[in-house]
């Protein structure tokens, strides 16, 4: 099989790392394996023509000093074919790789397409398909644990590395520098030596800002040595960033804190909704010393992950639900956002874990990651009884009928996951979330007695501007003083939510759902 990786529709980064996993899974899966990797050069210099991150200088630096040493450490049986213009790549091609061996799947020159996102990787998993776990270079391993003898010979419970993000771009993703200072000097005390790695752009100035502490600057040049540092350490942490690829495709022990940047196009909420990869889920294939902590880097959940990460049984849920529970009684946001994702990652009862988290994340008024997380739940064939019994805990703590919304989702688990079902299929309907946003007025979708009782108990009844009903013989008159109106005048009025108070429910929902309305707009009244 012959990887095409198009610079035109892929950047010099680890993504590289990412279609070499899939393309080696995919060569597997057909009882191959892949032999030749293209690199084809993108149209503006060589590479991508809407892409203005880097200079071009640094583009062709980042693609012998990252791409091509990837390629040896993820594929180093593999020849690699780079090529001076499309034309003479696409001839090539032609002549010597058939379309059913190339990856992606039926790759074409003319209509480039990158396949390594989260998407892919969940695709592959369910196609039961073997993620490859890369191994790090026996001379690399040995350079690794010699630094590690010389400069922290008196880690008595082991060596932890610590990559930081430090970039100009999308810096909102970046670590936070100081939690992570923090999180150093804890980890010292408990008796472990650390290794911090800086951001390769800033690892020249990076000894300014960690006096005190162990800098090895090596790996950010050298990523033979990075990848053995990483599988010589007993922990790895990181937050979401290229570098990480190399311990998710791997068998070294890791934790990779926030996720979610939101505001960033490539790690905001919606970006993993599109990707179907939900809050709380592990990364593919990973194992019980691989974790995802679905919350930002900061002290709190770094030293929490870690505790429970180190635990050879970690604390049950009933800790967790009882550290939620507290933490929320005493308006602390972040301890409830924290415990919440740890109980997440680490909570064997599963079921009853994505439910805090649920909880907390609504409560919080971050309801569209609440409705992934039930999303999850749904996709994971979890215990619904069990889920709705935890959730409901919660109920007095979300927002008026937020809960109810998750609820009436949770209930239809068996309609969500039937591709002919009565609702919309979870994909359809993870594309309907979007940013949330605060209403301050709404609309009583139902006009009966449930449309009444659903005024009476609004805490104020005037945010109510109106009633909406399909019965068009109802349309401008007036009920308690206000209007009746078609529902698409409801859904034509964004500044407001719509408040489902009719025993049709499910049916309304849907229907909102098709007219195009975001899944933070709707609510159902608690009847």
């Amino acid at each position: 099989m012959i990887l095409c990786y198009d610079l035109e529709v892929s950047p010099e980064t680890f993504d590289v790392a990412g279609a070499i996993a899939l393309a080696q899974a995919q060569a597997k899966s057909q009882s191959s394996e892949l032999e030749t990797i293209v690199l084809i050069p993108g149209k503006k210099a060589g590479f991508r023509s809407n892409d203005d991150t880097y200079p071009i200088n640094e583009q062709r630096w980042r693609l012998t000093e990252l791409v091509l040493p990837l390629i040896s450490i993820c594929a180093p049986n593999c020849s690699v074919l780079s090529f001076k213009s499309r034309n003479e790549a696409a001839a090539w091609l032609e002549k010597f790789s058939p379309k059913n061996q190339r990856y992606p799947i039926g790759y074409d020159i003319e209509k480039p397409h990158a396949q390594f996102c989260v998407s892919e990787f969940l695709a592959a998993v369910k196609a039961e398909r073997t993620l490859p776990k890369w191994e790090a270079d026996p001379q690399a391993l040995s350079i690794s644990m010699e630094w590690i003898q010389k400069n922290l010979p008196k880690a008595a419970k082991g060596i932890v590395s610590i990559t930081l993000r430090q970039t100009h771009s999308f810096a909102p993703r970046n670590s936070n520098i100081e939690e992570w200072k923090s999180a150093t000097t804890w980890l010292q005390a408990r008796g472990y030596g650390v290794i911090v790695v800086p951001d390769t752009e800033t690892a020249v100035t990076a000894i300014d800002d960690w006096p005190n502490e162990t800098l090895w600057q090596t790996p950010c040049y050298n990523l033979k040595i990075r990848q053995a540092l990483y599988q010589s350490c007993t922990l790895n942490l990181f937050v979401n960033n290229g570098p990480a690829i190399l311990c998710y495709q791997s068998n070294s022990p890791y934790l990779s804190f926030k996720l979610v940047t939101p505001g960033v196009n490539v790690s905001n909420i919606e970006y993993f909704a599109k990707e179907g990869f939900y809050p709380t889920q592990p990364w593919p294939q990973s194992s019980d010393k691989q974790k995802l902590v679905w919350e930002d880097d900061n002290f709190l959940t770094i030293t929490s992950a870690i505790e429970e990460w180190e635990a050879d049984t970690p604390r049950n849920y009933d800790f967790w639900r009882a550290a939620c529970l507290e933490a929320s009684k005493a308006g602390e946001k972040q301890k409830l956002a924290s415990y919440s994702a740890v109980a997440a990652a680490f909570c064997h009862d599963r079921s009853a874990a994505l439910a805090l988290r649920t909880g907390a994340i609504a409560s919080l008024g971050r309801l569209s990651e609440a409705m992934l997380i039930v999303l999850a739940a749904i996709e994971e064939n979890l215990d619904p009884t069990r889920f709705q019994q935890e959730l409901s805990q919660w109920k007095t703590k979300i927002p008026a009928g937020s809960f109810e919304l998750l609820e009436r989702i949770l209930s239809k688990q068996a309609a969500l996951t039937k591709e002919s079902g009565k609702l919309l299929s979870l994909r359809e309907l993870v594309e309907t979330l979007q940013n949330q946003k605060t209403y301050h007025s709404l609309y009583i979708y139902g006009t009966g007695v449930t449309g009444e009782k659903a005024l009476k108990s609004l805490p104020n009844p005037n945010s109510a501007i109106g009633f909406s009903d399909s019965n068009p013989e109802l349309h401008g008159k007036t009920r308690h003083g206000k209007p009746i109106v078609a529902p698409q005048t409801a859904v034509d009025d964004l500044d407001s939510q719509i408040l489902i108070a009719s025993m049709y429910g499910d049916e309304i929902l849907e229907s909102l759902l098709k007219r195009g309305v975001s899944i933070d707009r709707i609510a159902f009244a608690d009847l």
